[in-house]
Parts: structure tokens; sequence; C-alpha cells
């Protein structure tokens, strides 16, 4: 008996959420790592720190970066340049 043939349908389908959810925080991660690194290699230095907390704490840093590291500008290029 292989072990799926052990589950029944509710947990199967519990151990698929878990592991689409365990992927979709893993995306968010990567996605929060490349916002925050982008400008970094661009030469602006402020988001080191971000970076960093971003790295060592997974997931609680990926929301704390969301909810208070990132700018609210929408638009702006990364250079920090504005048109007129």
């Amino acid at each position: 008996m292989t072990v799926i043939a052990m589950f029944n349908a509710t947990e199967f389908l519990v151990f698929g959420l878990v592991i689409a959810f365990m992927l979709f925080l893993t995306g968010l991660w990567l996605w929060a790592l490349v916002h925050c690194a982008r400008p970094i290699a661009a030469g602006e230095t402020r988001l080191v720190g971000w970076l960093i907390v971003i790295c060592v704490t997974h997931v609680l840093g990926t929301i704390a970066y969301f909810l208070f590291g990132r700018e609210r500008t929408q638009g702006t290029p990364l250079n920090g340049a504005h048109s007129a």
C-alpha cells in the first residue's frame, strides 16, 4: 500500500491546501527579495537592512517589509527620476 492510498479525501485536500499555501508564501518571499534587491543593485543602499530582515525572518520579514518598508508611490521608476 502506498502512502497516498492511506490518506482519505479530506486529509488529501488539507495536505494540498497546506502545500499550496507554502508555495504562495515562498513566492511572496521571493517577490519581496527581488522588489527590495532591485534598487540595491542600482546603487541605492537604503534597503540593505530590509533585505537582511527579509532573508533572515522569511515570512515575518516579508509581511513587515510590505507593511512598513516599501514606498507607497505608484509608477515611480527605480532610478528616482520623475517625469514632468
